[in-house]
């Protein structure tokens, strides 16, 4: 069988259990159909280079649930990244506006 054909094959197989098991487990269901779409494209573009793993479902749950942590990462990272960065935009804005202030000089 063709690797496209297998990746068809599993996505028509696993797609709901996949959805089912992840949205159970992460409850956030569009963050699992996001990652699911990003195996299967991961799996379209390797899986003709090296070949169909002996377990297609399992090696695509892996690269849902990596994708998901990432996001997870990420998002944290940025929520705790925000308030610092606002705050140092608030400076430079302070910085440059003061700095923008025409100079007294003593006649």
């Amino acid at each position: 069988m063709e690797t496209k054909q297998v990746i068809e094959k599993a996505a028509r197989d696993a797609y709901g259990r996949l959805l089912s098991y992840l949205a159970v487990n992460w409850r956030d269901l569009q963050a699992v159909e996001d990652a699911i779409g990003d195996a299967f494209l991961a799996a379209l573009e390797t899986w003709p280079k090296v070949g169909v793993p002996d377990k297609p479902e399992s090696w695509l749950i892996t690269v849902v649930r990596r994708r998901l942590i990432d996001r997870a990462r990420r998002t944290r990272i940025s929520e705790s990244a925000l308030p610092t960065l606002l705050a140092m935009s608030e400076d430079a804005q302070l910085l440059t506006s003061s700095s923008a202030l025409p100079l007294r000089t003593n006649d």
